[in-house]
């Protein structure tokens, strides 16, 4: 159906999506992909650490511990103006980019995420 195709191909915002219920933060740890990035459907956006209200503090591994998270797209375009805030802390729902297919934005982006364990490199951040 032609209608739903163009529907589906629609630009999108990038934003820090909620992962959880009580989940309110993230900050950017890692970006997976550089301006100008053609993407699609299951590709590495960026790694993020979530705010502790992500993990009820019952099933936490420790009581500060923050849960790094891999999020991948679900739409398909280019990557576009994306910022990382400097790294700080930024609500659910903040704007950090955009997936141009070459039409207007219409909402924000699909995503899915991913535990992401711990790696040297971003425990030397």
């Amino acid at each position: 159906n032609t209608m739903q195709r163009t529907f589906a191909r629609l630009s999108k915002h990038i934003t820090i999506p909620k992962l959880s219920p009580t989940h309110t933060q993230a900050r950017i740890i890692n970006w997976q992909v550089t301006e100008g990035t053609d993407v699609e459907c299951y590709d590495p956006i960026m790694i993020v650490e979530c705010s502790l209200d992500f993990i009820t503090p019952l099933h936490r591994e420790h009581p500060d511990k923050k849960q790094l998270m891999i999020i991948d797209t679900q739409d398909e375009g280019t990557v576009r103006k994306i910022d990382n805030h400097g790294g700080r802390w930024l609500s659910v729902g903040t704007n950090i980019g955009v997936i141009d297919d070459g039409d207007d934005i219409d909402g924000d982006w699909t995503w899915q995420a991913y535990l992401h364990n711990d790696t040297k490199e971003e425990k030397d951040r």
